[in-house]
């Protein structure tokens, strides 16, 4: 069952719970991307590229057969990734081992500052029935020189010594599920509909995601493996202080050690039953990767503050861009 949705490659991974829940998830976003491709405003390149992988490809959450091929003991992991200055950046989350996985880390906020986008919130309406009937909110960037490669979710394994990134096929469709679940967030509905796991909370972040258009322009390639310059690790302070942003770059062994524990923590202690990976083989991986790598990206742990009102997340994309052009 799990060999007939993933390649032999990535299928020892999974658990059978979340083999069952990536399908239903699987469903979700080739149901946004058929919106998409259906739409009057949608560029005729953009229904073409759409149907051609809606219709020759089932699983649209891993790579391209071919380029996930040039990955040794691929897995994959949450993380944000992109292309700025010509450099390749990821953002990571620090979770502890001691508590599940956390979100609202401002990965995606960081995103849409980097790629000059303006999110319409006010706009956007918060109940069900008006979400319905809502015309589609088209995200158009900035020209500030910044690609979105993933916007939650890679698989990454060795290339001759190197940590490399694969891009899923269905990517323009994560990224709207995954810009959905940032402004339910933003806008507080867990008080109005509750966990995402409700099916209103379905409903609703479906719709939304479908009227939610990246522009195209905003995605570099998923055809061509992506090697990281440098890995921002993300952790939240819960300071008294009002708003800070710290970073430190890390080097040697003391930043494979970090971003091991990285790789190891946010799949295996999330919630969702989406990262429900074999515990065993998923270290395997991440071990196996650690052990290969013989040239390391650029290591920095970036502190935010986050006890009182919104992350600093101004501060933060200009610390990154610093660290980008240096």
């Amino acid at each position: 069952m799990v060999e007939s949705f993933f390649p032999d490659s990535v299928a020892g991974l999974y658990t059978p719970e979340c083999v069952e829940y990536r399908k239903g998830s699987n469903e979700r976003i080739k149901r946004i991307l058929k919106h998409r491709a259906q739409l009057a405003t949608t560029p005729f390149y953009e229904q073409a590229y759409l149907a051609y992988i809606l219709e020759a490809f089932d699983n649209l959450i891993i790579p391209f057969p071919e380029i996930l091929e040039e990955l040794e003991a691929p897995f994959d992991i949450i993380g944000v990734s992109g292309m700025k200055h010509g450099r390749c950046f990821m953002f990571l989350e620090q979770n502890s081992p001691k508590t599940q996985t956390q979100e609202g880390f401002g990965k995606t906020a960081l995103a849409l500052k980097l790629l000059g986008i303006e999110m319409p919130y006010a706009s956007i309406p918060s109940q069900l029935e008006e979400i319905a009937e809502s015309v589609s909110f088209e995200l158009l960037p900035q020209d500030t020189g910044c690609k979105l490669l993933s916007s939650n979710m890679s698989y990454i394994g060795n290339n001759s010594g190197r940590l490399a990134l694969a891009l899923s096929i269905g990517e323009p469709g994560w990224a709207s599920w995954d810009l959905a679940r940032h402004v339910y967030r933003v806008k507080g509905l867990y008080d109005v509909y509750g966990a995402r796991s409700n099916p209103q909370a379905r409903s609703y972040l479906t719709l939304l995601a479908e009227r939610l258009l990246l522009d195209m322009e905003c995605f570099g390639s998923n055809t061509q493996l992506h090697l990281p310059d440098a890995l921002f690790i993300i952790s939240r302070n819960p300071s008294e202080e009002p708003r800070y942003v710290k970073y430190e770059v890390l080097e040697g062994e003391q930043a494979l050690r970090v971003l091991e524990q990285v790789l190891v923590v946010n799949p295996i202690y999330h919630s969702s039953t989406f990262w429900a990976v074999d515990e065993r083989e998923h270290k395997a991986r991440v071990n196996k990767l650690v052990n290969a790598i013989t040239k390391l990206p650029a290591v920095l742990k970036l502190e935010l503050s986050a006890e009182r009102g919104q992350l600093p997340i101004d501060a933060a994309a200009e610390t990154i861009e610093r660290v980008l052009l240096s």
